[in-house]
């Protein structure tokens, strides 16, 4: 999935990059590498998240993307300032769907 996501991303595709770099993330986790996961997950939140006037299909990257990101933080134990955390401003951000 890595690999995907990096020539998607290279070839402005940015639902597809989104969509492989969740996907490298969920392996990332699956193997327990939870660090990994992260990375991958910021990514593909650095690519979407600064998108103006997102679809329909964008949003629901984005959530996909924050309920699988939230696996990273729980296994991490980041629940400290939740108010502040990145998740629930995007969550707070894309409620409209």
């Amino acid at each position: 999935y890595e690999t995907l996501a990096y020539h998607f991303s290279q070839g402005r595709s940015v639902n597809k990059a989104v969509e492989y770099l969740v996907k490298a993330g969920e392996k990332s986790l699956s193997r327990c590498a939870v660090e990994e996961a992260h990375e991958h997950y910021k990514k593909a939140y650095d690519i979407l998240a600064p998108k103006e006037d997102k679809s329909k299909e964008e949003k629901k990257l984005l959530v996909d993307l924050l309920n699988s990101w939230g696996y990273v933080f729980y296994f991490l134990n980041v629940f400290f300032g939740l108010e502040d955390n990145i998740l629930i401003r995007t969550y707070l951000d894309t409620r409209d769907i």
